[in-house]
């Protein structure tokens, strides 16, 4: 998907409502020289990629003053109330090498769980990974199929395997399935490291 947008001059809160009112939404660009470029953007162009559960995992052509670069979104602010956006944050993707994106984790069979059918509890503390790969290589979810899962079993990103093209920079716990009254080891351990 391509973006097209238009250089922002102007600043502020009362500059960036004017942009709002014309549905346009302000936003920022970080290069990865180090610069930092501000710009304005549609806002149902945005709102058509936003749809997408994907958006922040995926590779996106902007073009801004006739020039084209690769971007990851970083991050987006959404109004509390009206859940428009209010400001968007890219990454310029490097030319060559790995990026780190968070990655959405679809945990499959709950129902058939082994340790939930037990009287388990599921346990699911973060909702997406971080993965390293190329630019083109970003897998669209990391799915878990926990259906031969018994209670205490504890996932980490160790134990998750990859098809070669990803990898994860950090062995982080992932979930686990909980027996009533027992803590969480995996857990205590993640909890443990920070």
């Amino acid at each position: 998907m391509q973006f097209t947008a238009e250089i922002r001059e102007t600043f502020g809160s009362l500059k960036a409502k004017v942009l709002r009112k014309n549905a346009l939404v302000p936003g920022t660009v970080y290069k990865n020289n180090g610069d930092v470029v501000h710009f304005s953007i549609e806002e149902k162009a945005l709102l058509k990629a936003i749809e997408s559960y994907k958006f922040l995992n995926t590779c996106f052509d902007f073009t801004i003053n006739g020039k084209t670069m690769k971007v990851l979104p970083k991050s987006i602010d959404f109004h509390p109330i009206t859940e428009k956006p209010l400001h968007v944050e890219f990454r310029e993707v490097p030319q060559k090498g790995n990026v780190e994106v968070l990655v959405p984790i679809v945990v499959e069979n709950r129902t058939k769980s082994i340790g939930i059918k037990s009287g388990g509890k599921l346990n699911v503390p973060q909702h997406n990974i971080l993965v390293s790969c190329g630019p083109s290589n970003i897998p669209e979810k990391i799915v878990i199929d926990i259906e031969k899962f018994g209670i205490g079993r504890t996932v980490f990103t160790r134990h998750l395997q990859t098809d070669g093209t990803y990898s994860f920079p950090k062995d982080v716990f992932v979930l686990s399935i909980l027996g009533r009254g027992r803590k969480d080891k995996g857990e205590e351990n993640s909890s443990s490291e920070n």
